[in-house]
């Protein structure tokens, strides 16, 4: 029987729509990439040497042999032939590239593209495509698949001892429970594939959508204007992207976070005195994601700018 009354749980839009309403609703990215591969029956995937560590958690679960494919400081790759029963996979870094995937889609047909950076790009027909839901929003976890092969239902995840580290932040800072934030990361890891839990979704149905998407691309081109001329890679004018990607220095990057602009770090496992001379290892060791989600407005913009060349 349905609970009624006593207290009033976290209050959220019931009857919004997600912006991803058709497809597949799973509990993470990983997850998300795991279901391809499995729908897929591939015997082998490629992937891109600059990668999310979780992606190969993947992969070794299932036992799947992989090989990694090194890109360069245009995210672009040296193509090379793949089976029919192999698949490929693409990450859209940072959001900036939709253009290229279009491509990679008429060469490669078992293409498989991770838009864990772009929320708002809008999957290729017949090309399996996995979105990550809380790195643009104030969620717990949540990820979206679109595949034409669908696996058996899983069961559905419960997020509800998830949530500290989003509620914590509202009444103190990011600092205080960052901890907290780390551990569920490490959680996550460990988390099969699930649907995702009602918690999240009746959230993702409460979010305005286009306001943060326009905040998203306002913020980026304020920052492209301002810091292309020292940013070591070649952007696009406009993006709705995760972040905004400035190659620089370390020492920039360690006075950022000093400073209290808090950038997100992509991906450190490739710091390794192997990989030394690689533009993996330089974009993982000296890249900057500078935040531009709509938390923000071109005030906090002009103080990043301002943060960079004090």
């Amino acid at each position: 029987m349905k609970e009624i009354g006593g207290y009033i749980e976290l209050e959220a839009g019931r009857n919004g729509t997600e912006y991803h309403k058709g497809a597949v609703a799973l509990n993470t990215a990983r997850n998300a990439f795991e279901y391809i591969l499995r729908a897929g029956n591939y015997k082998k995937v490629y992937i891109p040497l600059y990668h999310c560590i979780a992606l190969i958690t993947s992969v070794r679960r299932l036992g799947m042999p992989y090989e990694f494919f090194k890109v360069g400081y245009d995210f672009r790759f040296e193509e090379f032939e793949v089976g029919p029963d192999e698949a490929i996979l693409y990450i859209n870094y940072y959001g900036v590239m939709d253009g290229y995937i279009e491509h990679l889609s008429r060469k490669y047909s078992t293409l498989i593209v991770d838009n864990a950076h772009a929320f708002y790009s809008m999957p290729l027909p017949g090309v399996p495509t996995f979105y990550s839901c809380r790195k643009f929003f104030g969620l717990p976890d949540g990820a979206y698949l679109y595949t034409d092969k669908l696996l058996p239902e899983p069961e559905r995840d419960l997020s509800f001892e998830r949530y500290r580290h989003l509620v914590g932040r509202i009444d103190q800072t990011a600092t205080d429970h960052f901890a907290f934030y780390k551990g569920i990361e490490r959680m996550l890891d460990e988390e099969p594939v699930k649907q995702m839990s009602n918690s999240t979704r009746q959230l993702l149905g409460s979010i305005d959508y286009e306001q943060a998407r326009q905040r998203r691309a306002e913020n980026y081109r304020y920052l492209q204007a301002a810091l292309q001329p020292m940013n070591r890679l070649s952007l696009p004018a406009d993006s709705e992207g995760m972040s905004y990607p400035l190659l620089a220095t370390k020492a920039l990057l360690d006075k950022l976070i000093k400073s209290k602009v808090y950038c997100g770090i992509y991906w450190p496992q490739l710091i390794t005195e192997e990989l030394k001379d690689t533009v993996e290892y330089d974009m993982s060791l000296n890249l900057i994601s500078l935040p531009i989600d709509q938390r923000y407005d071109l005030a906090e913009m002009a103080e990043i700018i301002k943060r960079i060349h004090e």
